[in-house]
């Protein structure tokens, strides 16, 4: 009975901690990972880098689609970031069609080809009932001074200017230090 209820909490603590729909960490489960990233990153001078995804113009493949279709493109960009980035990065669904990823061990310059490179590969993928669709990102890195929701912060800023712009890109914040 002991063991019994061990699995159920071990499995409830997991689902806590996970998007149901797109097997990624959630904003919970996330924000835990990135403060052991961050904790790490300053204890060994190593580069910590985030990059904030989200997917262009989603509303219209929800409206035009529905939203099990929508579902259907979560599940494949999720299942795409995890084979994308290395497994010693963090990716999580903060909500909706938004995306997070941390780059252990990456400074902001190969971050932001990283984040190019996956705008392209998005970009030249198709997907069921949809067809092409376009992600923005925004990349930003770790100041050693702060903690990891500033560095979250600054990317979100950068993914807003990518998307304000023309979206289907990535911009860097490189330096800009959050207020």
């Amino acid at each position: 009975m002991t063991e019994n209820f061990e699995t159920r909490v071990r499995e409830h603590t997991a689902l806590a901690r996970f998007d149901p729909l797109t097997k990624v960490l959630n904003r919970r489960g996330f924000d835990g990972q990135m403060e052991t990233a961050v904790t790490n990153a300053k204890r060994r001078g190593s580069p910590l880098s985030v990059i904030a995804i989200d997917i262009d113009h989603f509303k219209k493949v929800n409206d035009q689609h529905g939203h099990h279709v929508g579902d259907v493109v979560l599940k494949i960009l999720a299942s795409a970031m995890k084979i994308w980035f290395r497994e010693t990065n963090i990716v999580g669904r903060l909500g909706g069609e938004e995306f997070t990823v941390l780059l252990v061990d990456t400074d902001l310059r190969c971050a932001h080809q990283v984040a190019d490179q996956l705008v392209a590969h998005v970009a030249g993928t198709i997907f069921p009932a949809v067809g092409r669709i376009t992600i923005s990102c925004g990349v930003s890195r770790l100041c050693i001074a702060e903690d990891g929701f500033s560095a979250l912060r600054r990317a979100d800023r950068a993914l807003y200017r990518a998307k304000s712009d023309r979206c289907n890109r990535s911009v860097m914040l490189e330096t800009e230090i959050a207020v």
